[in-house]
């Protein structure tokens, strides 16, 4: 599929070393507009949307700031460690604003299992349905997702 010209920028700004030190497509082979088309049509077939998605890893990070690089317990089902360092980050995406360098690890209580992400990551998610590409550290697989966060359709 051919893909925007606006897209074709984005993608060389996610590459390595570009806005990031190693980028947001890991070793992800799909153009932009594949990796986002993949990850719509999987939301679709789940029954959720990027915004339920979004506003839940939003509450985790709200809720665990107060921490400061802490575990905070929160809704009873996860753990939740915010940590900032000083900077800002761009959007790939121009226009879109700086981002803190914010990192957040989510513990689920009952099951042990963790998902790690970015201030950024919730924004790429609700503006863009952009969840980085195949082997990047901070991918968020959204059927992963929908079960980790117990999110009903």
């Amino acid at each position: 599929m051919k893909q925007d010209p606006l897209l074709d920028l984005v993608e060389k700004r996610m590459q390595t070393g570009i806005i990031s030190r190693d980028g947001f497509l890991g070793g992800d082979k799909r153009r932009l507009i594949e990796i986002l088309m993949a990850d719509e049509a999987e939301m679709n077939r789940l029954g959720i949307d990027h915004q339920q998605i979004a506003e839940t890893l939003q509450h985790l990070l709200d809720a665990g700031k107060p921490g400061l690089g802490t575990e905070v317990e929160v809704d009873g089902k996860f753990l939740v460690n915010v940590e900032t360092v000083r900077g800002k980050l761009p959007c790939p995406w121009p226009g879109d604003g700086l981002f803190p360098k914010t990192n957040v690890r989510v513990k689920r209580i009952d099951t042990g299992e963790e998902i790690v992400y970015t201030a950024m990551g919730v924004h790429l998610i609700r503006k863009h349905g952009f969840y980085e590409g195949k082997g990047s550290y901070f991918r968020l697989e959204p059927a992963k997702l929908k079960e980790f966060l117990d999110i009903q359709e």
